[in-house]
C-alpha cells in the first residue's frame, strides 16, 4: 500500500493587529481612552494601548484566548471577550474593534439594560451577571458617585402587585452589590413599577425588557 502523507491543518498566524476607534456613545466623537488586553486564564500576557484622535492599535503576539477592558475618565468602562484562536479569527492578521462608551452624567440614566428578571420574579437572571459586574466596576472606578435604583415591572403584571414587584427587584440589585463591597450609603432606591416602560409593545422579548432596574446617577 503506497504511502500517503497526512494532510496539515494550517497554523493559525502567531500575531494580530487589533485597532479602532473609541467613541462617545452619544456624540460619536473620539475619546482618550486605555485599552488593556489580558490573555487567559490568569493575564500573564497583557498589552496596554492608548487611544487618542487617531484610534488605537494593540500588537497582540500569542494567539488565545482574551478580555479587552476600556476604560476613559468619566465614562462607563467596557469589557469584552474573544478567542483569537476561533476560526472567524484565526485566519486574520488584522482585526478591527470600536467601541463606544457611555458617559456618567450627573441626573443621567446610564443604561444597564441587560439587568432582567422573569416574569414575576424578583431573582436575577443568571445573564444578567456581565451587566452587573460592570456596574460594580463603575461604583469602584468612580468612589464619589451614589446612585438611585429606579425599579420597573412590564405592563402585563397587574397594577396592584406591580410597585411592590419593583421594590423587590431593586433590592435584589442592592444586595448583590452590598454583598460584593459597594456601600449601601452609596445605593439609593425608588420603585416606579409598571407606570413607564421601555416599549409598549406586547410581545414576549419587549415585555421581558421592561421588567428592569435602572441605573441614576445622583451624585458624581
Amino acid at each position: 500500500m503506497p504511502f500517503v502523507r497526512a494532510q496539515e491543518e494550517p497554523k493559525a498566524k502567531s500575531r494580530c493587529l487589533i485597532k479602532g476607534r473609541i467613541t462617545d456613545y452619544k456624540t460619536k466623537d473620539n475619546i482618550q481612552a486605555k485599552v488593556v488586553f489580558q490573555k487567559q486564564p490568569d493575564a500573564t500576557l497583557t498589552v496596554v494601548s492608548m487611544s487618542g484622535p487617531n484610534g488605537y492599535k494593540a500588537n497582540l503576539f500569542e494567539r488565545g484566548r482574551y478580555i479587552a477592558i476600556v476604560s476613559a475618565e468619566g465614562f462607563v468602562s467596557e469589557q469584552i471577550e474573544f478567542d483569537l484562536l476561533n476560526d472567524s479569527l484565526a485566519s486574520m492578521e488584522e482585526w478591527i474593534f470600536n467601541f463606544e462608551l457611555i458617559a456618567i452624567q450627573l441626573n443621567g440614566i446610564i443604561p444597564f439594560y441587560k439587568i432582567l428578571f422573569d416574569l414575576s420574579s424578583s431573582a436575577i437572571t443568571a445573564g444578567s451577571e456581565p451587566e452587573l459586574l460592570r456596574l460594580k466596576s463603575m461604583l469602584e472606578e468612580n468612589p464619589g458617585i451614589v446612585i438611585r435604583l429606579e425599579g420597573y415591572a412590564d405592563m402585563a403584571v397587574n397594577s396592584k402587585n406591580s410597585l411592590k414587584l419593583a421594590e423587590s427587584r431593586i433590592k435584589s440589585v442592592k444586595k448583590w452589590l452590598t454583598e460584593r463591597g459597594i456601600s449601601s450609603k452609596r445605593i439609593k432606591m425608588r420603585a416606579i413599577g409598571a407606570g413607564k416602560s421601555a416599549t409598549e409593545k406586547t410581545e414576549k422579548d419587549t415585555r421581558r425588557a421592561n421588567r428592569r432596574v435602572e441605573i441614576r446617577v445622583l451624585e458624581l
